[in-house]
């Protein structure tokens, strides 16, 4: 197989390419791979050339080792719910879960993957799913069980404004939840609910304030989901583990709240979501990719930036200007270069890792690129699938 390319002086060439074969997918899923990523003009309208050349120099069109596989690969546009040309997160989990609740694949033995860019995305899939679905569903990911939900964020309220009483940001907070009822309803002036949660934490511990104040939400007759019921437990399980620490300083509650994670056990059957990187070397029946925007892919990072020499010696570490300023400066207008197409060239492989975990099908949900300018993957998207023959 020959593919046409241009040398550095732009002369058209011809390079023989070898095929690269896929023990994993299946013709379907191959076909959209080497067309969103073996389509050179079009990776050239979002990556600097020298990313575009390694990448050329480098990609080998694949073809699956299981040319009778069945199989269905697809890229999904939401439309706007409320009919405005802006699609939100919610246009694009309702697209995602019509696509679970189509294909059922707990009830039909197919092993399912969603796949993200972040653990926040990973977690607020699982909180849309179980809210609108009975598919059962969990995260790969580590997941802040204080923060990830309005009911443990409230009990955080009372500890913070318990071990700050000045604290009225807290004290509204508090206000506006059902806790807020409880106190209005029992004439419980600020004064007593910190003094009731000091008293209680030295004589009880941090876990025995927590059931409290559960006990007085049930009491009220508020009722609380099932998934917010769980929240709340494994918050109590954390208040134990802290109180077996033995100390008594809500400052250090708090902070060992906020970084306290749990990560759900795996269920037989269930929807996976994870994060591309924690998805490298796996495969699963079907892969959903509901996350494929975000800025350009020849992107660099702002911030401390550090110069190699070629044997990876540190040669300069230097806290970069604004862009506009730096591009002025030679040296870091070159670093600058160099990290757009590293940066490039890293956020490609990250998206065809995730485009071929797929055995049999792949459903891409993204919004359309459109008119916007910015060169990333929805750009590249548009340009190799929307004007291709359905695959």
């Amino acid at each position: 197989i020959y593919s046409r390319y241009r040398d550095e002086s732009g002369t058209p060439r011809l390079k023989k390419r070898h095929l690269d074969r896929s023990f994993r997918s299946g013709p379907d899923i191959i076909s959209m791979v080497n067309r969103v990523f073996g389509d050179g003009p079009a990776l050239g309208g979002v990556c600097p050339s020298s990313t575009l050349a390694r990448w050329t120099e480098e990609w080998r069109d694949h073809v699956s080792n299981f040319p009778d596989r069945d199989g269905y690969a697809c890229l999904l546009n939401p439309v706007p719910a409320d009919g405005s040309s802006k699609v939100d997160s919610d246009d694009i989990f309702k697209t995602m879960l019509s696509v679970l609740e189509e294909i059922r694949p707990n009830q039909r033995g197919i092993s399912c993957a969603v796949l993200v860019q972040s653990n926040a995305t990973a977690g607020a899939i699982v909180d849309y799913v179980r809210a609108h679905s009975e598919i059962p569903i969990y995260s790969e990911s580590d997941l802040s069980i204080a923060s990830d939900n309005p009911l443990n964020l409230a009990i955080l309220a009372l500890f913070q404004f318990a071990a700050h009483p000045g604290d009225s940001f807290a004290w509204q907070h508090l206000q506006m939840t059902p806790f807020g009822a409880i106190m209005r309803e029992g004439a419980m002036q600020e004064e007593f609910v910190a003094a009731e949660i000091l008293g209680d934490l030295s004589h009880h511990g941090v876990e025995h304030i927590v059931q409290r104040w559960l006990d007085r939400l049930e009491a009220s007759g508020f009722e609380i989901d099932g998934f917010s019921r769980r929240r709340a437990g494994e918050f109590a399980r954390a208040a134990q583990s802290f109180d077996a620490s033995g100390s008594k300083n809500i400052d250090e509650f708090l902070s060992f709240a906020e970084n306290y994670t749990v990560r759900e056990p795996a269920a037989d059957g269930t929807v996976q979501v994870m994060t591309i990187h924690k998805s490298k070397g796996l495969g699963f029946d079907l892969a959903i990719l509901p996350e494929l925007g975000g800025n350009k892919l020849a992107l660099a990072r702002d911030g401390i930036a550090t110069h190699h020499n070629p044997d990876r010696s540190i040669e300069w570490v230097f806290t970069l200007p604004k862009k506009e300023i730096a591009r002025r400066d030679p040296v870091l207008a070159d670093y600058l270069d160099e990290q757009e197409a590293d940066n490039c060239y890293e956020a490609l492989c990250k998206f065809y890792v995730a485009m071929t975990r797929a055995k049999r099908a792949m459903y891409l949900i993204a919004p359309s690129h459109g008119n916007s300018k910015s060169e990333n993957f929805l750009k590249l998207l548009d340009a190799t699938l929307k004007s291709a023959d359905p695959i």
